[in-house]
């Protein structure tokens, strides 16, 4: 601090100058000696003040909790409280297998829908975007797990712009593909043919359409 050195270079002059004295004049010697403790006393007042002007550090505060009010994200339910499938069961092995399949099969629809790739998965420099699989540039990924449950992941920016409709239009491909991959590996059922595949369209943890309970084939905004 400022006003500390000051009074402490002023306590010095003071002793030094009232040595002085007391050296030179040896009669008068009581002014002197008051000057000396007066030196004295502002050299050590300088050295005490920043222990008076110091203020004690303010003990930390508890953390305060966040309010719970936060809105919450619609989370895909818990398997055991999704409907099961009344054909049977598919094996690990299958649902891996299926799980490749479909996202080969996405990819090579939405290499038709911009153009960029064939019916086999080729790359095409020339091609013409086929507006039929306009639907699969909203999907992300489809799976299906061993209850036949079907899940598309879509994505939440390009989603808001579809109306209802729309999204339910998007639902009812999902599933449609779905069924036609388990076609193709032979693991179609005479139920999954007859009822559908349950089938939920998500956007990360929501859910945003999901089929209804009493038939797969028909949809519901959730």
């Amino acid at each position: 601090m400022i006003a500390a050195r000051i009074l402490i270079i002023l306590g010095l002059a003071v002793i030094i100058a009232a040595s002085v004295a007391l050296i030179t004049r040896r009669r008068a010697f009581l002014l002197p000696v008051i000057a000396l403790l007066s030196g004295f006393l502002l050299f050590a007042a300088g050295l005490l003040l920043p222990y008076l002007h110091a203020q004690p550090a303010a003990s930390p505060q508890p953390p305060t909790q966040s309010s719970p009010k936060a809105k919450s994200a619609k989370k895909p339910a818990a398997s055991s409280s999704l409907p099961a499938s009344k054909a049977p069961a598919l094996s690990q092995a299958a649902v891996t297998s299926l799980n490749a399949r479909l996202a080969h099969q996405l990819t090579i629809d939405q290499g038709l829908a911009k153009g960029t790739g064939d019916s086999h998965g080729q790359a095409t420099a020339s091609g013409t975007p086929d507006h039929r699989y306009d639907w699969t540039m909203y999907v992300t990924v489809v799976t299906i797990d061993d209850q036949r449950r079907v899940t598309g992941q879509v994505s939440a920016f390009k989603l808001a712009s579809l109306v209802k409709e729309a999204r339910l239009e998007l639902a009812e491909r999902i599933s449609h593909l779905a069924l036609t991959v388990l076609r193709e590996q032979k693991l179609a059922t005479a139920q999954d043919e007859k009822t559908g595949l349950f089938t939920m369209l998500a956007a990360h943890q929501e859910i945003l359409v999901q089929s209804r309970n009493d038939d797969y084939a028909k949809f519901q905004v959730k």
